[in-house]
């Protein structure tokens, strides 16, 4: 896979009007296992001749390997890199030494749904259940927070492997995108925000890693998104709370996160539904599979070989 990407180098690709170069594809090597985890690219933006600005360093850890059911790892690539250029293109300025990294959940991904015929005793934790049934039997995390003959509150547990991360380097900004599974879908008969909360729920799930309310609303908060922003097609990106993301990067481990909501968090008693079904990473290999983009930056003087490959004299 990774030889068929770096194959990639010197490609020239063409979207509405745009013309991306690819001046060097590479394998990214995680500095502690010196295990191969992603592939990175250097690249240049044009439109009409003209040279855009873009951070030209794109990284990408866990790479999808299929896209729409084509199992051709350089068109995957191809998608994803245009994502990342597209949707991030110049947070640090034309030319300079800021990075831009994308990583995909790993597929230890998970849930855990609580119900129970009372509130209170559902948002505790109650009838915990682990089943596939909740983990969208492979294909989806779940969010709920609904009043269902009774009630259900279902937690999604997600985690990115960012130990690649230089832990010299400076994070400027942290993203999470989220995907709806079609089959899934998602459901709102009154009004809520999907929350992400920094929770490290080590390599699995269990139900001892439910989070009662009060747990839960007293993790930080670092991304949220309002059920009716939420698109039901393409990525949705969490708004950042504060540098809140940006603090809680872990650059020696996996960043870890817990998903529920805005009212379980307050302890707001739901009168409908708030659902929503989201891409798993166990959809393996897809560049539907949840994501976090992470822009960060060497210390100054760092820009050598960034420098040199745009062929700018230093």
């Amino acid at each position: 896979m990774h030889a068929a990407i770096r194959g990639l180098g010197g490609t020239v690709l063409a979207k509405s009007g745009l013309t991306l170069v690819i001046d060097e594809v590479g394998l990214f090597i995680n500095h502690r296992t010196q295990e191969p985890t992603g592939v990175d690219a250097w690249v240049r933006l044009f439109k009409d001749g003209s040279e855009l600005p873009v951070d030209p360093h794109r990284i990408f850890i866990n790479p999808p390997l299929i896209h729409d059911r084509i199992y051709d790892p350089c068109t995957a690539f191809g998608v994803i890199l245009w994502q990342s250029v597209l949707n991030v293109p110049n947070p640090k300025g034309w030319r300079t030494r800021g990075t831009v990294t994308t990583v995909y959940a790993g597929t230890a991904d998970d849930g855990v749904q609580s119900n129970d015929a009372t509130y209170s005793t559902a948002r505790t934790g109650s009838s915990l259940d682990t089943s596939n049934n909740i983990n969208g039997e492979n294909i989806a995390i779940e969010v709920q927070h609904a009043a269902n003959s009774g009630y259900t509150i279902t937690e999604a547990f997600i985690g990115f492997d960012t130990s690649s991360l230089p832990d010299s380097d400076t994070v400027s900004a942290s993203v999470l995108s989220l995907k709806e599974e079609p089959g899934y879908g998602s459901f709102f008969t009154e009004a809520d925000t999907l929350e992400a909360r920094v929770y490290d729920w080590s390599t699995s799930v269990t139900t001892a890693d439910w989070r009662s309310g009060t747990q839960f609303a007293a993790l930080t908060r670092v991304a949220t998104l309002a059920s009716g922003s939420w698109s039901t097609s393409g990525y949705n990106d969490l708004t950042e709370d504060g540098t809140n993301f940006q603090s809680a990067i872990n650059k020696t481990g996996t960043t870890r996160l817990v998903l529920c909501t805005t009212k379980f968090a307050a302890g707001t008693t739901p009168t409908g539904f708030s659902y929503w079904g989201i891409y798993s990473a166990d959809n393996t290999g897809t560049t539907d599979d949840p994501k976090l983009v992470v822009t960060h930056a060497a210390a100054a003087g760092g820009t050598t070989r960034l420098l040199g490959l745009l062929g700018v004299g230093t």
